[in-house]
Parts: structure tokens; sequence; C-alpha cells
């Protein structure tokens, strides 16, 4: 399609909850399995735009405040 760059906007609930429970979270902190349906969702987004980027892609991930 050439596409590019590609922005995945994220959202801290990918992130909850922290592991380790004391952990501060950060745009890096790693992926968990949050409880509910949409947390759920953008935690599987999350992964796959992690994985595009590590293989290359050209994009960005922009954590979502709030």
């Amino acid at each position: 399609m050439g596409l590019d760059p590609v922005v995945h906007v994220s959202s801290y609930t990918a992130l909850l909850p922290p592991q380790p429970p004391d952990a501060v979270l950060t745009p890096d902190s790693p992926v968990t399995r949050p409880a509910g349906a949409y947390s759920r969702s953008k935690a599987e987004s999350d992964q796959v735009a992690r994985r595009y980027r590590e293989q290359g892609a050209p994009g960005d991930r922009l954590p979502r405040e709030g």
C-alpha cells in the first residue's frame, strides 16, 4: 500500500495490572493481561504494534494519556 509511517495510539490500560505490582508504568512497560474486553483489545493491539516495530516497520507508538 505504501502507507508509512503507521501510528499506533496506545492506552495505559494495556499495561494494567503493572508487573511487578509496584512498578511505575512507562511506554516500555510490559503488556499484561488486563481484565475487561476493552483493555484486553488494547493489550492485543499494543503487542501487534510492538512486533511490527521490532521487525523494522516504519511507525511509532503513542501512549494515550488517561
